[in-house]
Order: C-alpha cells, then structure tokens, then sequence
C-alpha cells in the first residue's frame, strides 16, 4: 500500500476528505508548497497576519504549524541556515483552539501549482466505491472534463531481509 500521499497543502488549500481517506488507510499526507509558493498571498492573509502577531511569530511559522498540527508533514525550503532556524521554529509553539479554527475556516480553494494542461487531473476527486476483491479497489475518478474509472490492484510487498 501506499505509505505517503505527496499534496499541495496551505491554508488556501486544504482537502479534509483526501486527509481523512488517507488517515483511515494509515498513509500519510505530506504537503508541498505549505506557504503557496510565493505565487498566492497565502503570507499576506489578514487572518495569517494577525495570529501572527499575536503569537509573536511570523506568517509562515503559523502556517507551517498549522499544518504540523493538523499532523500533516510540511514540506519546506531553506536557503540558508537562518531560514531553517525559523522554519524550525514552527515547532516551539502551538496555536490555541480559536487561532487554528481561524485558520481553516479561511476556505479559499487556490493552488500554487495550475498547469492548464494538468487542470482535470489536478482537480479530480478520488472516491473510493468500497468494492475489495482479492485485494482490489475500485476507484471513480471525476473532474470537470473526465469521467474515469480505475481498478488499482494492491499487493503485499515481501519482507525486507536484514542487512540486504
């Protein structure tokens, strides 16, 4: 089975049913473009902004904690070691109740990354139609344009061998 979903993930991007698909199946999410990439205004949210100050912190601290969290894996650069010392620093706060519902009831659905060419399978929703059969599921696979179904067929991987 799959062992990580690889997903844009931001506060303008967040998909709690692929999240909780991904939790039931013990696969974890891990997300990209956590801050949108410099390509939306995810840092210049006025929500971000002011739980970012009154957490003492900046926008991107918040951000990346409140993807940490929601225990999702933030996928972040660093340019140089100062930008990793306040990456890390996501990881000495917590944002209170108030903060994080904030934060996810900001509800925009933007991506940092919209290949025109890509759009229908960027925007397809998987459902799973809950047939298993001999280790096979069975998934519709739905955007705008497409309509697909698709059988993913799922074996158990041997045992890794010690010292191989």
């Amino acid at each position: 089975k799959p062992a990580v979903n690889q997903v844009e993930c931001h506060p303008w991007n967040y998909d709690a049913d692929l999240v909780g698909c991904c939790r039931e199946r013990g696969v974890e999410v891990q997300c990209y473009s956590p801050l949108g990439s410099g390509r939306l205004p995810v840092l210049r949210s006025a929500a971000i902004r002011e739980i970012a100050r009154q957490a003492g912190r900046s926008p991107a601290q918040v951000c990346l904690r409140w993807l940490i969290q929601k225990g999702l894996v933030p996928i972040v650069r660093a340019r140089d070691p100062t930008h990793m010392r306040d990456n890390l620093q996501a990881l000495t706060f917590s944002l209170d109740e108030a903060q994080a519902r904030l934060i996810d009831q900001i509800g925009r659905t933007a991506r940092a990354w919209d290949d025109p060419i890509k759009r229908g399978c960027l925007s397809a929703t998987i459902t799973p139609t809950r047939i298993r059969v001999a280790n096979r599921f069975r998934f519709a696979v739905k955007s705008g344009l497409h309509y697909l179904a698709v059988e993913l067929f799922l074996r158990r991987h041997p045992p890794s061998r010690a010292g191989g």
